[in-house]
């Protein structure tokens, strides 16, 4: 049988309405005898994407993983294959499936881009950040340490809520402080540490990690040590009052988990002027 024989006739490769994907066709070539042969043709039909959608920022730790998960569009393309690159590996790399790892603080961007065109494309930013409240002047306790709590301990009375920030190992623009009203702190300059203040790790109106500031010996929550917090340690041991959550560590100054005659003696010591600060250890 000769296909190629112009007495030979072909039916079937005319006017084929070709679906998005896969779509068989089947050819019949008959010859001049009379002998058929069919031909079956795969034809594709691509449907390209048009959009990538997908989160704008993503924000991590260092070591941590976040995977991404792109929205292709239209949600019926037939190659949906897309590629990953990051900006800069040093601070974070991406892998095939979209998994970014978090490697060093800052900030870089991965690319999500079509693989059949790479104009089609989504830039995701990516910033690397401590996201937890640390000093290496100041004692951070969060909640596993102080029964549900997180407090910065440490400070000494007459401390500067700037001096205070720059104690803190997070960047300053990530940090606010805020009054025991939950009033937002801006003049850190003329602002003493007090206990009852907040200070909070923020990023994109976000908060990430917060606690209570505590002073040591300021269980009146205004910033000065003085006789009202002495008073205040008396009703305490008496049992006229209970002093309780951030208030107990302001006023367990030989941090002994206790409130007593030891908190007493040593609040007497400093307001002697005989104990220079609250935060010094016994034997120092």
């Amino acid at each position: 049988m000769l296909l190629e024989d112009s007495l030979s006739s072909v039916e079937g490769n005319l006017n084929n309405q070709l679906d998005y994907g896969d779509n068989l066709i089947e050819i019949t070539v008959t010859a001049e005898d009379g002998t058929k042969k069919n031909v079956y043709i795969n034809v594709i039909r691509e449907k390209n994407i048009t959009e990538i959608e997908a989160e704008d920022v993503v924000v991590l730790e260092v070591d941590e993983e976040y995977e991404l998960e792109p929205v292709i569009k239209p949600v019926d393309a037939t190659n949906k294959e897309v590629k990953y690159t990051s900006g800069n590996s040093l601070i974070a790399t991406v892998d095939q499936y979209g998994v970014i790892t978090a490697h060093s603080i800052g900030e870089t961007t991965i690319e999500i881009a079509s693989k059949r065109n790479e104009n089609i494309k989504k830039i995701v930013r990516v910033t690397v950040l401590n996201l937890r409240l640390e000093s290496d002047d100041y004692d951070v306790r969060h909640g596993e340490e102080t029964g549900g709590i997180n407090i910065v301990i440490g400070a000494d009375e007459k401390t500067t809520l700037s001096e205070f920030q720059s104690k803190m190992k997070n960047n300053d623009s990530l940090l606010k402080f805020y009054d025991i009203s939950a009033n937002q702190i801006t003049d850190l300059d003329n602002t003493y540490v007090a206990t009852g203040q907040i200070i909070t790790l923020e990023f994109d109106n976000r908060i990430y990690d917060q606690a209570w500031i505590v002073l040591r010996g300021d269980n009146t929550e205004d910033g000065d040590i003085d006789v009202a917090d002495m008073n205040k340690l008396k009703l305490n041991l008496s049992g006229k009052l209970s002093l309780d959550g951030y208030i107990h560590n302001a006023s367990d100054m030989a941090e002994d988990g206790d409130i007593d005659v030891a908190d007493m003696n040593k609040l007497k010591l400093y307001l002697s002027g005989k104990l220079k600060s609250l935060n010094l250890k016994d034997g120092d």
